[in-house]
């Protein structure tokens, strides 16, 4: 059986072959719709079914910022994938949303390696010591 994943699957456009009990498990549930064995694209009204909404767009903005720190990544992301959705206002709330790290700042792990690579303190040697090895490499 041939099947196509749909939204809101994080499967959705992935084509698979699997047995037939599986597959219809798939599209009993909503996630994938039926394809003929020779057919590769969806039709029109499958299209449709997984193009991303204004709703599903709406939902993940609400969900910012989660781990997300780099605002131009998931300007770029949402536009390629929402397409013609995502406007300009769209991009203007991810970006109140979505803060830079602090570069600035170094972690915990960056202080303690910065810290283990720099030399020990030497104390100086005393006059003596150096008049004394002076003398023993002449000897």
């Amino acid at each position: 059986m041939k099947i196509k994943f749909k939204k809101p699957d994080p499967r959705a456009g992935t084509i698979a072959r699997m047995d037939s009990s599986r597959g219809q498990h798939f599209i009993d549930i909503g996630c994938a719709v039926l394809l003929k064995e020779n057919e590769d694209a969806s039709t029109e009204a499958e299209k449709a079914d997984m193009a991303p909404t204004r709703e599903v767009l709406d939902r993940e903005i609400a969900g910012l910022p989660g781990e997300n720190t780099d605002p131009d990544y998931v300007v770029r992301a949402m536009r390629r994938y929402f397409g013609d959705t995502f406007t300009d206002a769209d991009e203007t709330r991810v970006r109140e949303l979505v803060k830079p790290a602090e570069a600035d700042k170094p972690t915990e792990v960056e202080t303690v390696l910065v810290m283990a690579d720099q030399p020990a303190d030497q104390p100086e040697p005393s006059e003596q010591q150096a008049k004394g090895s002076k003398k023993g490499k002449g000897a």
